[in-house]
């Protein structure tokens, strides 16, 4: 346990930088970017802007669902962990 606490506490431990992977979600993000590409290619400067705006916010909120995502997994698994540890459970 102190090894996952040092490499974390060192930033050799990086959850936040996990993310699926495969060939499925490899694909969608290609659709994704390929619909939104297109989808730019119709709009003006300004309606440009305006979409890139609203990307950038959506990219935060997700960035903050993660991190909430993250602190409730951990959570969760310290309430398992106390429970396996209890007392009635020894």
């Amino acid at each position: 346990m102190q090894k996952v606490l040092k490499d974390l506490y060192n930033g050799r431990l990086r959850p936040f930088e996990w993310h699926n992977s495969g060939p499925a979600y490899d694909e969608l993000c290609a659709e994704n970017l390929r619909r939104l590409q297109a989808f730019s290619r119709e709009l003006d400067a300004e309606q440009t802007r305006t979409l890139n705006r609203i990307i950038d916010r959506q990219i935060e909120a997700d960035a903050m669902e993660g991190e909430q995502r993250f602190i409730d997994g951990f959570l969760l698994g310290v309430r398992l962990m106390c429970e396996a540890l209890g007392p009635s459970n020894r």
